[in-house]
């Protein structure tokens, strides 16, 4: 994000994360590493809104990464400005429980815009 460049006005930015790392320490690494990326995006475009989405995860994942993926939305929910959730019948995953189906991927998506067309003045 540093070192980004635009040839126009950056008005909203979206930092989105995945659930790759869903099992490292969430207090002491993932929120840190989220904390990062929005002062680096503040930082580099200081007129931008940064909007961090809530995490969608599947159920079926093991309780521990569960936990650690909902500590971490609350953080984004109390300290971000946030994008909500996809509600669960609009979510799915491929069988590896990780990975967005292509019908997941649209609908949040169309999801992201519609809540940054919401914000937008």
């Amino acid at each position: 994000l540093l070192k980004a460049v635009s040839q126009t006005e950056v008005e909203t930015i979206i930092l989105s994360f995945g659930i790759n790392s869903r099992g490292q320490k969430t207090r002491a690494t993932t929120v840190r590493q989220l904390q990062g990326a929005v002062r680096a995006a503040k930082n580099r475009f200081p007129g931008a809104t940064v909007l961090v989405p809530v995490i969608n995860f599947t159920m079926s994942l093991p309780q521990r990464e569960k936990l650690n993926l909902h500590i971490l939305n609350s953080y984004i929910a109390k300290n971000c400005n946030y994008i909500s959730h996809l509600p669960s019948r609009e979510f799915g995953t491929e069988p590896d429980r990780i990975h967005w189906t292509h019908q997941t991927a649209a609908r949040m998506l169309d999801h992201w815009l519609s809540q940054v067309n919401w914000r937008s003045p």
